[in-house]
Order: C-alpha cells, then structure tokens, then sequence
C-alpha cells in the first residue's frame, strides 16, 4: 500500500513539474511575442523615447521581459517594464499585459488609460471581445494570438501586415 501511495505521490509531483515548466515555457514565447509586436507596431504620439511595456498581475511574465529589456530595445527606443497588481495602478504605457487573474477587469481599463495609448494585451484567449487588441491562446498545443483589428485601428495604432496575418482574425 504504501508504494502504491508513493507511486501516485511520484506521478503527480511529476506531473505538476512537468505542468510548471510547460507553463514557464508558454509564459516565454509569450514575452518574445509582445517584443515583437512591440517591433511591429507604431504609435502616433511616440517618438524615440522610451517603450513602456506595463504588466498586470503576471511576476513571471514581468520578470522575463524585464530581463530581455536588459539587453534588447525596440527600435532606438529603451524597453521599460513596469509591473503592477491591479488594474487601477496601471500608467501610460504603449503596451499593457493583462494577466489571466484580472481579465474580467478588462473593460475597466479605460478608466485609469486613455484608450488611444495602448495596446491592450491579454494572457487569455477570447478577450478582444471584452476590451484586448490581442489575446493569447492555445491552438493544437502551439501558442498562437487572436487580434482585433478594428479596435487596434480605432487607436490609430499601426500595425504591419505581417503580424496581422499571423494572428486569427476577431472582431
């Protein structure tokens, strides 16, 4: 009985490392993508001076871009990563993060940002229906991104073609 116990304890031990790294490594790709649609994005009423990336509620995500900023930059412009819990604490920023514990505060967003500002970004798929540019999701075990054209285009932003057609089409 009590290697059956161990036997079960092992498996799900391994289980959930195995579930941890996965999720560190979705958490990755999901930072080299803000990079690059960092890279691929233009804004109006910003120049040469620093990108502000804000992150809500997700450290990890936070810790990673923070350690790529380190050593990249979008364009000639330096990356800033600012990191918060809630949604009301949130800055002018050129990107926000939304992390999957306040999506449902999407909507309220608005209300600390100007909307024109940033591109909102969610870490959970479906959310260009409630107030993100971009969410991410999982497709056949690739992470891929929903976008929203229509709300990206209503700030003015400017986006590539490229990072369009990689992305699914929602409105």
């Amino acid at each position: 009985m009590k290697t059956k116990v161990k036997g079960y304890f092992f498996a799900i031990t391994l289980g959930l490392i195995g579930f941890s790294s996965a999720t560190a490594q979705v958490e990755k790709f999901e930072a080299l993508f803000m990079y690059n649609f960092a890279q691929n994005t233009s804004w109006e009423n910003v120049g040469d001076e620093e990108l502000i990336i804000t992150v809500v509620s997700n450290q990890d995500i936070a810790s990673i871009l923070k350690t790529m900023a380190k050593s990249k930059t979008v364009g000639a412009r330096k990356v800033v990563i600012k990191e918060v819990e809630n949604i009301n604490e949130v800055t002018p920023s050129q990107i926000i993060y939304i992390g999957d514990s306040k999506v449902k505060e999407i909507s309220s967003l608005y209300a600390y940002v100007k909307k024109d500002d940033a591109l909102v970004i969610s870490g959970k798929a479906g959310q260009c229906k409630v107030g993100a540019d971009i969410s991410f999701k999982m497709e056949s075990g690739k992470l891929r991104y929903e976008i929203n054209t229509k709300t990206i285009d209503a700030k003015k932003l400017k986006i590539t073609s490229k990072m369009v057609n990689l992305g699914i089409k929602v409105s």
